[in-house]
């Protein structure tokens, strides 16, 4: 579910963007920020 909507959204937000969810995932859960980081550098 969290990866459709990166995937889906960092096509149309620009990478500042990306960044600022990024953050904000990290504030929740440390491990969720990693796997979202390998997922894009990944895309």
């Amino acid at each position: 579910m969290l990866y459709g909507v990166l995937s889906r959204t960092s096509i149309k937000v620009k990478p500042f963007s990306v960044f600022l969810m990024l953050r904000y995932f990290y504030r929740k859960d440390s491990y969720a920020l990693f796997s979202i980081l390998l997922y894009v550098l990944q895309s």
